[in-house]
């Protein structure tokens, strides 16, 4: 998924409210599972594979991104943590799909 000017915003939004964990290490020792992780396509295949794991093992969606999430940053997984914010990002990524899938 190629990241919007919307879906960017509501990632920013997530990190304003200290709603986000940055990495794998840090989102697979949070207390809490998140409820949408960001996996940037440039992660290792070894970050890919355990993210997608941890994924299904705690039923939160991965989505796939060809960018790293958060500009500035090094960061090739983030979790975001806030419910209503990561639905938003799941539906703008299904509207991206629909849209790809479409054209086609």
């Amino acid at each position: 998924m190629e990241l919007n000017n919307k879906t960017r915003s509501y990632i920013g939004f997530a990190v304003k409210a200290g709603k986000v964990k940055y990495g794998y290490d840090n989102i697979t020792s949070s207390k809490s599972a998140p409820k949408l992780i960001l996996l940037y396509d440039g992660a290792a295949e070894r970050t890919v594979k355990n993210t997608q794991n941890y994924a299904a093992k705690t039923g939160c969606q991965a989505i796939t991104i060809s960018e790293p999430p958060v500009a500035g940053r090094d960061c090739k997984v983030l979790g975001i943590y806030e419910p209503e914010l990561a639905k938003a990002i799941i539906k703008e990524n299904n509207n991206i799909n629909n849209q790809n899938t479409e054209g086609n």
